[in-house]
């Protein structure tokens, strides 16, 4: 495999540490992809990734925060992303 082939491999999941973003993950390294997991803890946990935790590279933080999002993006472009994040609201948004 060429450089360009593995970093065609990497893939970013937002929200990777709750319950949909973590079985993805999982998927993802079974299929033989590297995986950058950007969750701030809101409402996943680190339990969830446990049993990947070093074969994930883990950025914590938000992915509304500017720098954050930049170092999730970097070194290298990330050829794809799955965005799992999500925000908890309660009551009704108009």
């Amino acid at each position: 495999m060429n450089s360009e082939d593995a970093n065609m491999s990497l893939c970013l999941v937002t929200g990777g540490a709750g319950f949909i973003g973590s079985h993805i993950v999982r998927r993802l390294l079974e299929l033989g992809q590297d995986v950058r997991v950007l969750d701030n803890f809101s409402t996943g946990h680190r339990k969830n990734l446990t049993e990947v935790a070093g074969r994930i590279d883990l950025i914590e933080g938000d992915i509304c925060d500017m720098p954050t999002a930049q170092r999730a993006g970097s070194p290298k472009p990330i050829p794809s992303a799955l965005w799992c994040a999500n925000t908890k609201y309660q009551g009704m948004l108009y």
